[in-house]
């Protein structure tokens, strides 16, 4: 994930020291911060149509995925062995 240092000097936030509290930072999205976002909200939408996939469809993968990591989790590692 990047730091807050990062992203400001990628021009996508701004950090302010916070009314009232000199300690606390207030940081915010830039106009290029916001329009990044904007952009990465529209990439779900985009991939269910690219995959024609309904909403349903994607809460049903969703379901799986989290069962299979979780069951992938609680499995001992599986070690190749080989037959002298």
């Amino acid at each position: 994930m990047l730091s807050f240092l990062r992203l400001e000097a990628a021009g996508l936030l701004s950090r302010r020291r916070a009314a009232g509290n000199e300690r606390s930072l207030a940081a915010e999205l830039t106009e290029a911060g916001a329009a990044l976002n904007k952009e990465a909200m529209s990439v779900p939408g985009i991939m269910m149509q690219k995959l024609k996939l309904e909403r349903e469809d994607v809460i049903q993968l969703h379901t799986a995925m989290t069962r299979l990591i979780a069951a992938a989790k609680t499995q001992p590692a599986i070690t190749e062995t080989t037959n002298s």
